[in-house]
């Protein structure tokens, strides 16, 4: 599904979790969940996560 998304979708992904097909949400969606930030911290985020991931 992502290939196909044109680049308006992006994966909600949890600490020591791989994403699911649950976990894909339009990038433009509001709601309490979402929390913009900056991208420095979007990376943080994502090598943190990625150390989190089983081996």
């Amino acid at each position: 599904m992502m290939e196909k998304s044109r680049g308006l979708m992006a994966c909600k992904v949890k600490m020591g979790q791989f994403p699911q097909e649950t976990d894909l949400v339009d990038i433009f969606d509001d709601g309490v969940d979402v929390v913009p930030v900056f991208v420095k911290m979007q990376q943080e985020f994502w090598e943190e996560w990625l150390a989190s991931l089983p081996s």
